[in-house]
């Protein structure tokens, strides 16, 4: 089982990155043994902060937080990355360095094959192995590989595939190390004069060198396919993005279009009810005056409506300061002043003017009785002067001890026969 651990630094120190790996392996809690290796990244925070590549996405959106030492903590990403262009730069880079890779090898063989320069072969050979690990660790992570030391390159990248473990790690029984092969060929090939490996050996690491370079082509391809599909679906939830956003942008303006017309419309209409309140007001209370205000400093939509009612031989006072007959016969008003305005086919009343005396229940039942024109009603009431008004009357009654009856009178035709 194979872990990458990201340390977030203030400063980067000076380290060895094995070394470094060796002890935090050695430092894993007994619980946490199954840990067979440790992929170490030092990374320091201003550029965690603002770069975002792949590696430290995924480290962020998929990764768990084991210490902090401040308040300096990993958010996980609300949005993903701009995978197209992670995919744009990971296959600009495959496509650069595996090219350079592979004409490193051509060389090298050319080298061996033709002019037996081993030198030369050996430093193609090791330049190209180089090239592909820094095209490898691009790929994958999205960064540039700040080492060019391929004992170190394979150690940091050689648990991404167990084929490219298998090719390359020392093998202590056949005793093949081509890794410490290739750094020693680096500097020796090059600066060394007394340089010299047989042909055979070089033979060997080049057949092993070019059989990692397919093995990371391969896996590279692979990671590109994984950036493509989440490119993908990245565009796709992009464009879903802009759309919702686009839609909100044309709620909201039907909405402030809707609020002005329904501010229009309800300043008009406040008005006439305003007017047809005086009136019905006026009518019911045989004189005074009935006025409808809106609390100010707030949203006509929203604003509360303030109710001032002068009864005849009063003054003019909220209608909180009214007795319980007045304030009934005040509702009642408004209850007509907006019927005025906009008839119902049909209405039911249910003992509105119980409050009311008879002189008030009469005006209300005379008032009520013109209305019978644009609407009928259906009026639940116990008083008399309210029931002499009506056209039919539907009471029910009890002759005997649990026995109820219905009782009905059509006042009309009666007016009629008489």
């Amino acid at each position: 089982m194979a872990y990458d651990l990201l340390m977030v630094v203030r400063e980067t120190p000076e380290y060895n990155w094995i070394q470094a790996k060796r002890i935090l392996r050695y430092k894993v809690p007994y619980s946490r043994r199954e840990i067979t290796y440790i992929n170490l990244y030092i990374m320091p925070l201003s550029y965690v902060e603002s770069n975002k590549t792949p590696f430290l996405y995924f480290a962020h959106s998929e990764g768990e937080l084991l210490y902090c030492s401040d308040h300096c903590r990993f958010r996980r990403p609300k949005r993903p990355i701009d995978f197209a262009k992670a995919y744009a730069d990971a296959r600009f880079h495959f496509d650069t360095f595996r090219m350079l890779g592979n004409e490193l090898i051509e060389q090298a063989q050319d080298a061996f094959s033709e002019s037996r320069n081993m030198r030369l072969a050996a430093l193609f050979m090791a330049q190209a192995a180089v090239y592909f690990y820094h095209t490898l660790y691009y790929v994958y992570h999205g960064l540039e590989f700040d080492i060019h030391d391929p004992v170190v390159m394979h150690e940091r990248m050689r648990t991404l595939s167990t084929q490219l473990m298998l090719v390359l790690d020392d093998n202590h029984i056949e005793n093949i190390f081509t890794l410490p092969r290739l750094k020693s060929f680096l500097v020796k090939a090059r600066y060394d004069i007394g340089f010299d490996v047989a042909p055979q050996e070089l033979e060997m690491h080049m057949g092993r060198v070019q059989k990692a370079a397919e093995i990371i082509e391969n896996y590279c391809e692979l990671r590109l396919e994984r950036y493509k599909e989440l490119s993908e679906r990245h565009t796709f939830l992009a464009a879903q993005h802009e759309d919702l956003l686009k839609a909100e942008e044309a709620l909201i303006k039907i909405i402030e279009e809707l609020d002005e017309g329904m501010r229009t419309q309800f300043k008009a209409q406040f008005a006439r009810i305003q007017t047809e309140f005086d009136k019905a007001f006026k009518e019911l209370f045989g004189g005074g005056r009935g006025t409808l205000e809106l609390v100010e400093d707030e949203d006509i939509l929203e604003a509360g409506v303030r109710i001032i009612a002068q009864p005849p031989g009063k003054k003019l006072q909220n209608m909180m300061q009214l007795s319980g007959g007045e304030k009934s016969l005040t509702a009642i008003a408004l209850l007509f002043a907006i019927q005025n305005l906009k008839p119902s086919p049909f209405c039911l009343l249910d003992e509105i003017e119980a409050a009311l005396d008879e002189s008030n229940v009469d005006r209300y039942a005379n008032y009520l009785h013109k209305l019978t024109e644009n609407t009928q009603f259906i009026i639940i009431t116990h008083r008399r002067g309210t029931m002499t008004a009506a056209d039919r009357l539907y009471g029910i009654t009890m002759q005997e001890k649990g026995v109820s009856a219905l009782v009905s009178v059509n006042l009309i035709e009666d007016d009629l026969d008489n």
